[in-house]
């Protein structure tokens, strides 16, 4: 379908998996014949993404090796366990939204999903939780409120 819209030459389409982490791991592995440097991860359900967050963002990953960009929470957040009692009342201050793309190291990033693929932990919400499982530090630079994630139809809006 693709095909009808733009050129693909340059481009390497794969099947995605059941989940997210699933999904990038098909992309990253399809890199492996020709590995870059450094890879940023996209979330489709972003379209606002903007020129200076991925600039950002590639900035970062280039000096750190992996970089998010974020937000701050207007909110004030609770942990809570499944009974619903709060756990932790968290502060705001250290609170951020993680938002994409997410920019890593492309050998450190295949490596960290590979590994936490093969301790069976397969339900990470994003490659930065991924990377820091075997690289431990991932940088943050700032995100935009405009680069909002379309998960509910009222986010259409």
């Amino acid at each position: 379908m693709v095909k009808r819209y733009i050129n693909t030459k340059d481009i390497i389409i794969t099947k995605g998996g059941s989940s997210r982490q699933e999904s990038v791991y098909r992309g990253l592995s399809a890199l492996e014949s020709a590995p870059p440097d450094f890879v940023l991860i996209h979330d489709g359900a972003r379209p606002w993404v903007t020129d200076d967050i991925i600039q950002r963002v590639m900035d970062g990953t280039v000096k750190y090796g992996g970089c998010i960009p974020v937000v701050p929470t207007a909110d004030t957040l609770k942990e809570v366990d499944k009974s619903g009692i709060i756990l932790k009342h968290l502060k705001r201050e250290s609170v951020f939204g993680a938002q994409t793309p997410q920019g890593f190291n492309f050998r450190k990033i295949i490596k960290a999903h590979r590994a936490v693929l093969e301790q069976g932990l397969n339900r990470m919400t994003d490659d930065a939780e991924v990377y820091s499982f075997i690289c431990k530090t991932v940088f943050t630079v700032a995100g935009d409120r405009k680069n909002r994630k379309i998960t509910y139809r009222s986010d259409i809006k």
